[in-house]
């Protein structure tokens, strides 16, 4: 069976491949001259259609296999150059007043919970919010918030965001065939995703964009920093002594890339797993502590956002909330 990775370029498809004519103009492609000379990948790009649905709609009516193309890692020398190179896109979206990202080195510890209860809280205040889930691998704000529906192109070939109740969310969940497949991207195509994500969705006019990053210092978090630098960035941790150490990670990568650490969330904070005091915090991780969110079983099934978060819960978001826009 044939394999196709996104590197194929289009005019040896098409010679080889008869069917692949139509399965493009069935996603809406329709090909120039120019259009031929390019690799697949820049052709979804271009036509602002991920990058999966193309191979898995080729691999599918053509019998192919996709492949997705191993891509070395990037030498620690290069990080500053990294996303330069393979993101042709830089700057701040137009209409778009503060970038806010929510991150960890470590997973499992209520990165999208907070961003979350922080996006709705601003609707709360009549604020217009974007929510962009970065975890491309692994996008959870999708199935939390329980949304429907795909990721389509609006007729100015713009990318049109879900809504809930107000909330303009972007996430790879709206993509996928089934909830459970697995996206396997790295490299510059995982940087080609990130940039049309960030700069070809509809966003419209924003008062805060707020990103929900995956955990750790790799490929998605670098590709954006040097992409723009946010207005802030809000570390989430539990208090477990690994969790603290991954975070110090992420903490220390923004500090090299002079990007902003607005201060330290902790979830989870009690008796299992633990609390950290603002003097630890500042001690462990120099930075602020924010807020400590207690663990409750409130909050096991990833809180009801059908209804208003509970007032301890609410009155927390608030001071997050106002050291954000201080």
């Amino acid at each position: 069976m044939k394999k196709i990775s996104g590197q194929e370029k289009v005019k040896n498809i098409l010679a080889t491949q008869t069917k692949a004519s139509k399965v493009m103009k069935d996603l809406g492609i329709n090909l120039s001259d120019e259009d031929e000379n390019l690799a697949l990948i820049e052709l979804a790009l271009k036509n602002k259609i991920p990058l999966q649905i193309l191979l898995n709609n080729l691999a599918k009516n053509l019998g192919m296999k996709v492949e997705w193309p191993k891509v070395k890692g990037v030498d620690e020398k290069f990080i500053g150059a990294y996303g330069k190179s393979a993101g042709s896109r830089t700057g701040r979206p137009a209409d778009i007043k503060k970038i806010v990202a929510v991150h960890s080195g470590k997973g499992g510890v209520g990165k999208t919970f907070l961003t979350i209860a922080l996006a709705l809280y601003g609707l709360q205040r009549d604020k217009k919010i974007g929510l962009l889930d970065l975890d491309i691998d692994c996008p959870n704000v999708y199935k939390a918030l329980g949304l429907k529906g795909r990721l389509i192109a609006n007729k100015n070939r713009q990318i049109e965001p879900l809504n809930y109740r107000g909330l303009k969310v972007i996430s790879m969940g709206a993509v996928l065939e089934r909830e459970n497949e697995a996206i396997m991207w790295r490299g510059p195509i995982l940087t080609k995703a990130i940039e049309q994500l960030l700069y070809d969705t509809a966003w419209g006019e924003l008062d805060l964009l707020i990103i929900d990053f995956p955990p750790g210092t790799g490929d998605a978090p670098l590709t954006l920093f040097n992409m723009l630098k946010p207005d802030a960035v809000i570390a989430v941790t539990t208090a477990t002594p690994i969790a603290l150490l991954d975070t110090s990670k992420t903490i220390d990568m923004c500090k090299q890339l002079g990007v902003k650490v607005a201060g330290l969330v902790v979830n989870m904070s009690g008796d299992i797993m633990g609390k950290l005091s603002k003097q630890e915090a500042t001690k462990k991780l120099g930075v602020e502590l924010l807020a400590s969110i207690e663990m409750s079983k409130k909050y096991g099934g990833g809180l009801n956002w059908n209804e208003q978060p509970d007032s301890t819960l609410k009155r927390k978001i608030k001071a997050i909330w106002k050291k954000i826009f201080s």
